[in-house]
Order: structure tokens, then sequence, then C-alpha cells
């Protein structure tokens, strides 16, 4: 029998997310088929691999600090204030912009050689690490130095897409090129993230691969009946939901004002927005502000697919994204959907065709979509019905894990 390939899997986020849930995905999929994965994980992942969510894999703690969480104690007996982020008006926006990138550096270079002695001690053949779109976080970036340093190599998902530098970030554009030289190859998951990468980064598009996200189909839907009773809801009330971590970029507060505006076309329009981050609290006083108390739906973490089957139309209201598991899983599930045109979020819902898309931050636009889909049931379901094709032409997680399987053995091959 060949011996497996021993590949590490690190994600740089402090919550879990979309890219948590895929790195999962990844490398369950993987293990047994000649791969061996190792999960770095933070901490704040711990609940993602707990009781068998990692699938017997193996997992290694790792401790890192990221810009915007709270910093360690002994930094704050130096002097530094008790976090880096704060979502209160008056803390000083333009001050944290000038000190956060100066402080991710610093934060990476503290990290690499911590992440140099703990890579060095599993003998991976190969590391894979998954961000956002700077291309990343301390940890993540200090992993793909750590690795480049010790001949370890990278693959490099960049699941979210680069936006424009202030002035003050243009410090962070070295640290860019660095981690690009670091990385075999960089994938991301979709072709709008890989523009940007190429045109804000400046990451040689030859280096760039497109893999589209895939995801698991279960074996059957499930009941609309009881996931509206989880809800407390009966079923035919019409519901709109979302899926998203609880974080500004995902719109929560603009979708709440989409859905007020909604219900005065659609009176008993209810709304379910699961995840946990660290807004939710402000976005449930403002559905409260806006008189959705009991209209908009909180309930945490929740699966998606079990939850899926309560939703008349999906929504999607982020003002900067890759492409949302969630979207996806909606699709799947042969659900309209109504999402910002974002990222790569164009490249799965097809206007018109699969949902309906509306510019990022459009309140109106996004609530007169929602209120056409549900006061039409044939459009609702031949949209439905086509999303349902198109995830099957596009986002199996087999076809996605095909792809990283070979990639990983075409870096393998390629001179160190």
């Amino acid at each position: 029998m060949a011996e497996r390939l021993r590949v590490g899997y690190l994600s740089g986020s402090p919550v879990v997310g979309g890219t948590e849930r895929y790195l999962r995905e990844l490398a369950r999929s993987l293990d047994g088929r000649g791969v061996e994965p190792v999960i770095l994980r933070r901490p704040a992942l711990g609940p993602l691999f707990a009781d068998g969510g990692g699938g017997g894999i193996a997992q290694v703690d790792i401790s890192a600090w990221e810009p915007g969480s709270r910093v360690p104690d002994r930094w704050s007996a130096a002097g530094w204030p008790s976090s880096t982020a704060t979502t209160s008006p008056a803390n000083l926006a333009h001050l944290r912009s000038a000190v956060v990138p100066l402080v991710k550096q610093l934060a990476t270079e503290i990290d690499r050689p911590r992440l140099e002695r703990v890579l060095a001690r599993l003998g991976l053949a190969l590391l894979h690490v998954h961000n956002g779109g700077h291309p990343g976080s301390p940890s993540a970036l200090a992993a793909m130095l750590a690795a480049g340093r010790l001949g370890i190599p990278t693959v490099l998902t960049v699941h979210g897409v680069a936006k424009p530098r202030g002035l003050l970030h243009r410090a962070e554009e070295r640290l860019d090129r660095r981690v690009a030289g670091s990385a075999s190859v960089v994938t991301t998951v979709g072709e709008a993230p890989a523009r940007a990468l190429a045109d804000l980064r400046g990451f040689d598009p030859t280096s760039i691969r497109v893999i589209p996200t895939g995801i698991p189909d279960p074996a059957a839907p499930a009941a609309r009946r009881q996931a509206r009773a989880a809800f407390g809801l009966d079923e035919d009330v019409p519901v709109v939901g979302s899926i998203a971590a609880f974080v500004p970029v995902k719109g929560h507060v603009g979708l709440l004002e989409s859905l007020a505006q909604a219900r005065r076309s659609v009176p008993d329009l209810h709304a379910v927005l699961a995840g946990e981050g660290p807004s939710r609290r402000q976005v449930a006083e403002r559905a409260e502000a806006l008189g959705l108390a009991g209209v908009a739906h909180l309930p945490g973490s929740v699966d998606p697919f079990a939850t899926l089957a309560g939703f008349d139309v999906f929504v999607s209201a982020s003002t900067t994204e890759g492409l949302p598991l969630s979207v996806l899983e909606a699709m799947s599930q042969g659900l309209p959907v109504v999402a910002t045109a974002v990222g790569a979020v164009p490249e799965a819902v097809v206007d018109g065709e699969t949902g309906f898309l509306v510019a990022p931050g459009d309140v109106d636009g996004l609530a007169q979509r929602v209120v056409e889909v549900l006061a039409d049931p044939v459009l609702a379901r031949r949209l439905g019905e086509a999303g349902r094709r198109r995830f099957e032409a596009r986002h199996r997680l087999d076809d996605m894990v095909a792809a990283f399987q070979g990639l990983y053995h075409e870096v393998l091959r390629q001179p160190q």
C-alpha cells in the first residue's frame, strides 16, 4: 500500500465560518484517498472538530494572536490596549487603520519562529493554508513563511476578494510579496478572487488556479415541518433566511432593513438569521429597534441542511465575499437565492436564472426581489430547480476534492 501524504491544514480565522467548514470537508474527504490530514487549528475552532466533527483526523492546537482579537496578557501588561478592535464609534478608527497594518506585520514576525518549530515536528509533505482576501491573517501568513524556510511545499487558498488599500495599509504590500513568493501555488474559489489577487496584490496570474467550491450533497432533503417547528413557525408562513457568521461584512443590518421593507408587502414574513459571531448581539438589538422582535429569529449555530428546509427564499447580503458555502447549500436544496453581486457569487447565482442579484447595500432592491419571488411560486420553483442543476454541474464536493488531490501531486513534483 502506498504511503499516504501527510498534509497540514490551517485556517487563520478567529471564528468558525464557511472557510473553516470548507477546510473540514476537504480534509475529511481526502482522508483515506492517499492523504493523511493534520488540522492545525486555533482554540476558537475547537467546536467545529469536536464530537467526531473532525472524523478522527489528527489535530494540533495552535495559539495565535490576530489584530482584532484580545491581545495576550503579557502584551497588556506592557501597555497595549486590551483590544485592537471595538465596534464603538468612538474608537478613533483612523488611528486603528494606521496601527493595525503595522501590528499585523509584528504579529506575523512574532508567530513565524513558533510556527516554524511546530511545522518542523510534524513531518509534513505539504501545507495547505486557507485564508481571506488580504491575503490573510498573521497566523496564516506566518505559517506560509515558516513553511518556506523549512522547504515545505505550500498551497494557499484565498477564499475572499482582495480590496483596494488606502495609503496607510500600503505597509502590508511587502508582506504580500513575501507570502506570494512562499506559495508553491495559490488557489481561489472563483475567477473574481483570482483577478483581485493579480490586480490588487501583485500575484502572478499564472500561479493562481481557480478551483470552484464543492459541497456535500445530503442523501435526502430534511423535513420542512420539522425545520419550521424548530423556530415555532407554521408551514404556511413565508420565511426568508440566511446562514452566515455574524461579522459586519455579512450585511445582517442591511438584511434586517430589507426585511422591514418587505413586510409592508408581505406582513406575515419571518426571517431566520442563523450563525454565530461577534456582531450577533448588535444585530439582535437592531432587529428590536426596527420592530422585528419575534419576526427575525437568530438561532445561533445550526445544521445548515436541516435549517434550509424551512426557508422559502435564501438571502445573502454580504458587502464583500468570496463564495459562501451557504449559497451553494441553498442551491443544492433547490431554493431560490437573492444575493448581493459580490466576489464569486455571480459565478454561482445567475441573475434571473437561478436567483436574483442586487448591488451590495441595496436595501430596496433586496426587499423588492424577495417580495417578487415570494409572490410567484412558479418563478420560485423555476429559479430553485435551475439552481439545483447548476450546483450538480459545478459545485459537487467530489469534483473539488479530486482537483486538490491532483494539485497536491503536481506541487510535489515541482523542484522546491
